[in-house]
């Protein structure tokens, strides 16, 4: 069985990816809510819930009316410190329903 990325889990790598390329440079703002929304073929909703993300993990900061904006690339953890699962790691085990497991090491 194939495993596909949750939507707003694309929307999110993609523009992690940009920021990494410097395609989107620290105080850039990022484009609308609708034209991410045109730019991925995705719904309003998976939008928002991808710059939510991004602006929880220090990728960007969203001010209400003005726009989303990048702050650059959050602080990488120490590779020997146990660090909370991920979007992308919470997602895998709630589908696979199996123990969950909080840190990874």
């Amino acid at each position: 069985m194939d495993f596909a990325p949750p939507k707003y889990a694309r929307v999110i790598a993609a523009i992690q990816q940009r920021i990494r390329d410097g395609e989107y440079a620290p105080g850039d703002m990022l484009p609308s809510e609708t034209q991410l929304v045109r730019e991925f073929g995705v719904g309003r909703t998976t939008v928002v819930r991808a710059l939510q993300t991004l602006a929880m993990q220090g990728w960007i900061e969203r001010e209400h009316g003005r726009g989303s904006f990048v702050k650059g690339r959050p602080p990488e953890p120490p590779a020997d410190r146990a660090r909370p699962l991920g979007v992308l790691g919470r997602s895998v085990l709630k589908r696979h329903q199996g123990p969950a497991i909080n840190m990874l090491v």
